[in-house]
């Protein structure tokens, strides 16, 4: 794959570590659980819309029917979303930025141009990111690694999880492919 070197796709790549920075600030307990979550939640959107304009006007980007199947289903989803709000219908606009932000992390992930030591950089950051944020958690939420006494169900807790998930799967895929680049046969 041929990566790009350009000012837009740097200043794109800085904005996307600035982005999963901030989504794990997000989720720390503290800020999970306050009001402050709501003023991150539109800080993300702000970083992710810039995210978007510096990938978006690429002359390729148009050309791919699976981009322009995304941004079909973006553009339902603001349909549905005007059609509830107009029509005094509950909707929790919540679901609906996290669904826009999946797809546009589709885009994103599409548009932008990386090469091997680059992809290898962010995922590292993710990894450690996530693991800190996890272990974060499950100091606040139990007050240690002991899970004695009660398993109430708490508001955010949850969400981490899945952040979790993705960088233990990124930790082992690059574990695997250093073994297999050493000569290591593991089937």
């Amino acid at each position: 794959m041929l990566v790009e070197r350009s000012w837009s796709n740097k200043i794109a790549i800085a904005l996307l570590y600035l982005l999963i920075a901030a989504i794990f600030v997000s989720y720390i307990p503290v800020i999970y659980l306050t009001g402050l979550y709501s003023v991150f939640s539109l800080g993300i959107m702000g970083l992710m819309v810039l995210l978007v304009v510096f990938t978006f006007f690429r002359s390729y980007f148009l050309k791919n029917r699976f981009l322009v199947a995304i941004i079909a289903i973006i553009a339902c989803l603001v349909v549905e979303f005007v059609v509830f709000t107009v029509g005094h219908l509950r909707y929790d606009m919540d679901d609906v930025r996290q669904v826009v932000i999946v797809f546009l992390c589709m885009i994103v992930g599409y548009t932008i141009s990386m090469d091997e030591q680059q992809l290898t950089r962010m995922s590292l950051f993710y990894t450690i990111g996530s693991i800190l944020l996890g272990l974060y958690a499950i100091v606040f939420y139990t007050g240690s690694f002991s899970f004695e006494g009660d398993r109430t169900l708490i508001t955010g807790k949850n969400q981490i999880g899945g952040m979790v998930a993705v960088g233990g799967a990124i930790a082992t895929y690059f574990y695997l492919t250093t073994e297999n680049k050493k000569g290591m046969n593991l089937a």
